[in-house]
């Protein structure tokens, strides 16, 4: 399954694309001056998911302009335990979107 093509993250769309040239050192960038999402091809689709959360939070704490470290460790803290939510409680995000 392929990742969506677009992510709405507040009033900003960002295109979200997979790097398949072997480009990119990490698994995920977010560019959220250009609107961009850049994802790791080389990941299996739960890694690729994980990545996408991960850079989807960063979008959401870009307007912050926190220190790139702090940011970092919030990101890190907060997208595989919020991917497990949305995973684990389809219910819940079923009523959340209704």
């Amino acid at each position: 399954m392929k990742p969506p093509k677009h992510v709405k993250v507040g009033p900003h769309s960002y295109s979200v694309i997979v790097d398949r040239h072997g480009l990119m050192s990490d698994m995920g960038h977010c560019d959220p001056d250009q609107g961009i999402i850049a994802l790791h091809a080389g990941q299996c689709v739960s890694a690729m998911r994980d990545s996408l959360t991960h850079e989807v939070l960063h979008a959401a704490l870009a307007p912050l302009n926190l220190d790139d470290e702090l940011e970092e460790r919030i990101v890190s803290s907060l997208s595989p335990t919020w991917l497990g939510v949305v995973r684990d409680n389809p219910k819940l995000i079923a009523w959340l979107t209704a």
